[in-house]
């Protein structure tokens, strides 16, 4: 910034977005960098905003290269959230507490509604605020929340314990588990998942009107209802691909199966690289935290929040995966709780200190 403004966009892992949001983001960065900040590096997430529903898009429509225009000519506009500040005016902030570098960021920037604010913080001081929060978090549709303490210098790539996310999957009680069959897998990246299938679409059987939809089938009919890539060990993982590998068939885009009741995926990493037969495949314990209005999984009109991989159900047949039915009720008799007796997180820490079962951390 300063003199004849110029702004680069990075990603945690080093990869250039600027042509991505540089264009985008420029008018507001124009008008909201004061001339006394010549130069800073902040810390942040792109979001987008819509304007309609006046909520915050789900992660991951911010970068969506295909469709950024006819979002931002549809009520949206990206939305730059700040959480801090490691360079201003030719002076790095790394070595200074969160406290004081939240005061020079404070100044850095003429912050402006949805366009680019300063994410909000609220002290806590014991267990009971911490869950006060997470549970203020989750009523306004958020993934969790991140505990920093004031003190903290900002230290890039680790993970410890003044720095603490928090999501409801974390705490007991907050949440139950689906028996849901896996239907298709994906390739991962990095070493951990060594370019082999790593995560899963999962889903229910379909509803018996299904069947006049999709007519004559080799398979049984399933709803996808959500992907998991979490929750399973390295070895549990390498367990499950030999135990799929006689299921297994290359999925092809312009042949996808049947059996998934013309499941079209809506973003290009949700397009599976392989397909599992059902009577050949494995069903999965997931523990999620709701069960969610979502056009990804069309035809089924749900999705679910915060899914990961409680148990692989090895003594379970196929046939014992979930029904649509069970999501149709969990959405009409729970408000979408896969649990009706799912506490909140202030009960759970309430429970705890009374002696009951304690939450897990994080």
């Amino acid at each position: 910034v300063g003199g004849g403004f110029r702004a680069v966009w990075f990603t945690r892992n080093q990869k250039d977005f600027t042509q991505t949001y540089g264009e985008l983001m420029a008018p507001v960065l124009s008008s909201c960098i004061p001339a006394e900040t010549e130069s800073a590096i902040f810390d942040g997430e792109m979001m987008v905003w819509d304007s309609v529903s006046e909520t915050f898009s789900a992660f991951g429509q911010n970068r969506s290269l295909g469709d950024h225009r006819k979002r931002l000519d549809a009520a949206t506009q990206h939305c730059y959230m700040v959480f801090d500040i490691v360079w201003y005016n030719g002076e790095c902030l790394t070595s200074l507490p969160l406290q004081q570098r939240r005061e020079k960021l404070a100044r850095a920037v003429h912050w402006r509604p949805h366009a680019i604010e300063l994410v909000a913080q609220r002290p806590v001081e014991s267990t009971a605020e911490v869950m006060a929060v997470l549970d203020d978090a989750m009523e306004r549709g958020f993934e969790g929340v991140v505990f920093k303490s004031l003190a903290s210098t900002y230290v890039p790539g680790t993970r410890d314990t003044e720095w603490m996310k928090l999501k409801p999957d974390y705490v007991d009680g907050m949440g139950d588990d689906l028996d849901l069959l896996i239907l298709a897998g994906y390739y991962g990246e990095g070493r951990r998942r060594g370019g082999q299938i790593s995560h899963f679409l999962v889903g229910v059987h379909a509803p018996p009107e299904a069947s006049k939809r999709v007519g004559r089938c080799d398979h049984p009919l399933f709803y996808p209802l959500t992907k998991v890539g979490t929750g399973y060990t390295v070895s549990a993982l390498a367990a499950l691909r030999e135990a799929l590998a006689p299921a297994m068939h290359p999925w092809h885009k312009h042949a996808r199966p049947e059996h998934l009741c013309g499941w079209v995926p809506v973003r290009p990493d949700d397009e599976p690289d392989v397909w599992f037969e059902p009577r050949k495949s494995v069903i999965m314990q997931v523990h999620a935290y709701e069960v969610i209005p979502s056009t990804t999984f069309l035809p089924s009109p749900y999705g679910l929040r915060f899914p990961r991989c409680a148990a692989l159900r090895r003594d379970k047949a196929w046939v014992e995966a979930e029904h649509f039915a069970r999501i149709r009720e969990l959405v009409d008799e729970h408000d979408g709780k896969i649990a009706a007796s799912k506490q909140r997180a202030r009960d759970v820490a309430a429970a705890a200190a009374a002696g009951g079962t304690p939450s897990r951390s994080p």
